[in-house]
């Protein structure tokens, strides 16, 4: 039997309908995945991000005192001399011009003849250039941290890292070793430990451009 335009007609809304229902299911499904994968990726982001250790230096309060205290109370750093035999290896080292090194080779005295040096002839001692063996190294995280070593007219820019960095530097005559913070790698601070043999000295939480002073002797 034909089916009548109503039925059809009938027919045809409800089939209209149920296809609507049906693409209001999937937008609904659709947008419900989409915030579920939105929440996770969020989630997901700041657990990395809290989770993840923060790339400078971090040193808490108690510590950063306790650096600062240590360091004041330091008594002279005992400086280990370069010997006769090792001056050429030390100031080729040094980064110095060929005019600087003939210049730091005519002014350099004999270790043997410093030892015969005694108290009478301070004035001559005073006036006798020798060099000492200095080390430099990255105490906290290796992020980048720059410093600037001075000592008797030389000057020498150091990026600190974890592995030990040695060199020669002239022996002050005032007694006295400047360093001076140039570069933050990371934030945090600038982070410098400092030997000469086996005598070491670990520097306060240094910032940009701060300068702190070493009262170092002879070894």
């Amino acid at each position: 039997m034909p089916l009548s335009p109503t039925k059809l007609l009938k027919d045809g809304l409800h089939t209209q309908k149920k296809a609507t229902a049906i693409s209001a299911l999937a937008e609904g499904v659709c947008a419900t995945v989409l915030m579920v994968a939105l929440i996770t990726a969020i989630f997901l982001f700041r657990s990395n991000s809290l989770g993840r250790a923060p790339s400078g230096d971090v040193v808490n309060q108690a510590e950063q005192k306790q650096r600062l205290t240590e360091f004041m109370a330091l008594s002279p750093l005992p400086l280990l001399t370069v010997k006769d035999n090792e001056v050429t290896q030390a100031i080729e080292a040094m980064n110095l011009s060929t005019e600087q090194q003939q210049k730091l080779r005519e002014d350099l005295t004999p270790r043997s003849v410093q030892k015969s040096m005694t108290e009478t002839n301070r004035n001559v001692k005073n006036q006798a250039l020798a060099l000492a063996w200095i080390t430099l190294w990255d105490t906290d995280a290796e992020d980048g941290d720059v410093v600037r070593i001075e000592s008797q007219g030389y000057s020498r820019t150091v990026v600190l890292t974890k592995k030990l960095q040695t060199f020669a530097i002239p022996i002050p005559s005032n007694g006295v070793i400047n360093i001076i913070g140039v570069q933050d790698g990371e934030g945090g601070g600038i982070t410098v430990g400092l030997a000469s043999g086996a005598t070491q000295a670990v520097f306060p939480i240094m910032s940009v451009g701060q300068i702190l002073s070493l009262k170092v002797g002879i070894n």
